[in-house]
């Protein structure tokens, strides 16, 4: 279940993290996919909010579009209007799909729920990192979280790289990921 799934994040791997010195913090969120179970989602949303309140939590994340399809929009709003009222930032999911218009889409509801440009992430841009962050701040994303390429960089050196090189081609924040 989720809340169980919710508590391991919450007190398992926060307790792995410390003992290897890692002062780790989480998000909590109904990841796309499972926005499609309308029932399940539900279900899981009305059981979120005390994870929320935990003072690790960080974002409610990752929202937002898988197939963009309109049970995902939803449990999208939901969650951004929950972030709202926490006082959290949104961490959101490029859809895998039509990423471009799922991304405009997404900024689109996101300025239209008054969410402002610092309080949301966009993240999974892998494929197309530079044109899909550039997409993104042309329709009116302020930052980016981006993806680093575990498929090919072998080293950390070559990841560093990587996050290098796309910061020099993109004018805006990049945050990490992992």
């Amino acid at each position: 279940s989720f809340v169980d799934y919710w508590s391991s994040i919450r007190d398992y791997e926060h307790q792995r993290a410390k003992a290897v010195c890692i002062d780790q913090y989480h998000t909590i969120s109904v990841n796309p996919r499972e926005a499609n179970d309308e029932g399940l989602a539900r279900e899981a949303l009305s059981a979120m909010e005390p994870f929320l309140a935990h003072p690790r939590c960080v974002a409610v994340g990752e929202v937002g579009f898988d197939s963009i399809t309109p049970e995902e929009e939803r449990i999208f709003r939901r969650q951004v209007e929950l972030a709202k009222r926490k006082r959290l930032p949104v961490l959101v999911h490029a859809p895998h799909r039509e990423k471009k218009a799922g991304i405009e889409r997404t900024i689109r509801i996101l300025q239209e729920m008054g969410v402002p440009g610092d309080g949301a992430v966009i993240d999974h841009s892998v494929e197309e990192t530079i044109a899909l962050t550039r997409h993104a701040k042309s329709a009116g994303a302020d930052a980016v979280m981006i993806w680093p390429p575990y498929e090919w960089a072998k080293t950390q050196e070559m990841i560093c790289e990587f996050y290098e090189y796309v910061a020099s081609k993109i004018d805006m924040p990049i945050f990490l990921y992992n």
